[in-house]
C-alpha cells in the first residue's frame, strides 16, 4: 500500500458514506454522543495516536475517509464544527499505481489477502 502522510484541514475532509458502517456509525452517534466527547477529550490528553486514512477525490476537490470516521467526528467536536484546523491523515495514493479506489481494494481484497 502506498501512503503519504500528510496534514489536512479538517473541512476537507469528509466521510464515506459508502463504508459499510457508516450506516451503523451515524446511529451510534446519536445514542452515544457522550462517548465520542470522551474520545475528543482523549485526544486533548494524548494527541491523535492513529492517523486518520483518507483518499483524494478529484470530483468534489476533498479527502474521504477510509479509516477512522469515530475519530473524525471526535476531532469535528474540538474544532469548532468540524471548519477550523488540520488532521494528521495518511494519504491513500492511487493514482500511482490504481485508476481508482474502488480498484485499489478490489485488487487489495483478491491479491493480497
Amino acid at each position: 500500500m502506498i501512503l503519504e502522510r500528510k496534514k489536512i484541514p479538517i473541512g476537507k475532509i469528509r466521510i464515506n458514506v459508502e463504508n459499510a458502517k457508516m450506516m451503523e456509525t451515524l446511529a451510534w452517534r446519536k445514542d452515544n454522543q457522550a462517548w465520542i466527547e470522551k474520545l475528543a477529550e482523549d485526544m486533548v490528553k494524548h494527541g491523535l495516536l492513529f492517523p486518520i486514512v483518507v483518499y483524494y477525490d478529484k470530483k468534489y476537490d476533498d479527502y474521504v475517509v477510509v479509516e477512522g470516521n469515530k475519530r473524525l467526528l471526535a476531532l469535528r467536536e474540538l474544532s469548532s464544527g468540524g471548519k477550523h484546523g488540520v488532521v494528521d491523515c495518511y494519504d491513500i495514493l492511487v493514482g500511482d499505481r490504481y485508476p481508482s479506489v474502488e480498484e485499489y481494494w478490489s485488487r487489495k481484497i483478491t491479491k493480497d489477502f
